[in-house]
């Protein structure tokens, strides 16, 4: 282990790559946790802060896209962007609090656990190979996808304070999905087809795992100490693995893909794929979404969709979309469809479908009988949970990316092209004025 982590460069310095920290305002760092992405497995990221004005409104554009969730945490809001930059924000103004910049882009929700916050570097493609976004490299002995650049990229620990570099740990592929704190470990699955687990205080490699396939997007989830990565493989077959505290595979399912995260909820891990499939015109994929028990990986309920639609490069190229469970049910978006679907969580039975204007890749959330989603056309919609009838639809200027609101007290945080905003949500009304305009 200790000669391949010198062979793809432990000498990476970070010094440098800060950018001149402006003065920010005098907010103070309370402490508080944000462990995975989505803030919790059923990915139901609403919190109630004592740290936060019950509501407020504001919008700040952050200077380049963000494609990663928000963190919350004892009184900051946590952004990374595609121009290399983690930023604290005082949630009650949208001011720049500190920011910290490094060698690549960053989409990976950051997850705070105690007095560490924990981002990943990297992006699509892999240099070396030209254009061919998967490259077949036996870096491992093995043929297997890799998505990643040359010289590899970062899992890096800071001071969610200060924002300065506690420790950096080097990988060959890419870590642009968001990893999840269990105990005093940091597990995540990145594009060189591994899991690892290390230590949230130092960074020191606890285990490494080989997979059946990578991860570009996919964060990990965790339940009852367990982690569950999903992967793709060789012709992007979506996987879903469960490991325990050392690493040690205890099953995988053919279920989930790289794109998404695995949801956990009432006993149950949910899993959100796509069936790729060469359209008349064109390619895209049909979507596959199952539940499986967490602990033995048995299959509970399959749900497949007869149609299939295409694949969209607008907001993100993400084929499938982390899920949410919330009262009962598992809600998420089909991308190749143009819908959002909320199934029984125990049956998999249609509670009701809900069509957008344009593919949805963001995961959504639910907040007092509505669940709140954005989708590429740039509309974001308040939908009744029960009923799955829109209750109220807003313009925004750009696209929806990946990246998913959050609610803190009576005020929804969401992502629109390079602008952070925060609404306050009895102002999301069918009369109310244009989101777009605040």
């Amino acid at each position: 282990m200790r000669v391949w982590l010198m062979i793809f460069g432990l000498s990476f310095s970070l010094a440098g790559c800060s950018h001149a920290q402006p003065p920010g305002p005098s907010i103070v760092w309370h402490g508080g946790n944000w462990p995975t992405y989505q803030y919790s497995a059923d990915h139901n990221a609403v919190i109630t802060s004592t740290d936060m004005p019950v509501s407020i409104k504001w919008t700040v554009d952050v200077g380049s896209k963000v494609n990663g969730g928000l963190a919350y945490s004892g009184g900051l809001l946590y952004v990374t962007t595609f121009d290399y930059r983690v930023l604290a924000l005082d949630p009650g103004s949208g001011k720049t609090v500190w920011q910290h910049a490094f060698d690549n882009v960053i989409m990976s929700t950051p997850v705070v656990m105690g007095k560490t916050l924990v981002v990943g570097t990297g992006d699509n493609g892999m240099a070396a190979h030209g254009d061919e976004p998967f490259a077949y490299a036996n870096l491992f002995q093995r043929h297997e996808p890799f998505w990643g650049r040359e010289g590899g990229d970062h899992v890096i620990a800071l001071n969610p304070s200060n924002g300065k570099v506690r420790w950096s740990f080097h990988t060959a592929g890419e870590d642009m999905p968001s990893p999840v704190v269990i105990d005093n470990s940091v597990v995540f699955a990145n594009g060189d087809g591994h899991a690892y687990g290390v230590q949230l205080d130092s960074g020191e490699i606890q285990w490494q795992k080989a997979l059946t396939g990578i991860a570009t997007m996919a964060s990990a989830a965790s339940d009852n100490r367990l982690a569950f990565v999903s992967t793709c493989g060789a012709g992007l077959k979506g996987a879903t693995q469960a490991l325990d505290e050392k690493g040690s595979s205890l099953w995988s399912a053919p279920f989930g893909d790289c794109d998404s995260a695995p949801t956990v909820g009432n006993h149950h891990l949910y899993l959100s794929g796509v069936r790729e499939n060469r359209l008349k015109n064109g390619y895209g994929g049909s979507p596959i979404l199952a539940a499986v028990e967490p602990v033995t990986g048995k299959t509970l309920w399959i749900y497949r969709p007869n149609s299939a639609g295409y694949f969209t490069k607008i907001g993100s190229s993400e084929r499938a979309i982390a899920g949410l469970y919330h009262a009962g049910a598992f809600v998420d978006a089909l991308p190749t469809l143009d819908e959002m679907v909320s199934l029984d969580g125990d049956s998999g039975a249609i509670r009701w479908i809900m069509h957008s204007m344009a593919p949805i890749k963001m995961s959504p959330i639910a907040f007092d009988g509505f669940v709140y989603v954005g989708d590429i056309a740039g509309m974001f919609y308040k939908v009744n949970e029960r009923t799955g009838e829109i209750a109220a639809a807003r313009m925004f200027a750009g696209p929806f990316t990946t990246s998913p609101p959050i609610i803190v007290n009576k005020s929804i945080f969401v992502v629109n092209g390079t602008s952070v905003n925060a609404i306050p949500l009895d102002a999301f009304t069918p009369s109310a004025s244009n989101f777009g305009s605040l």
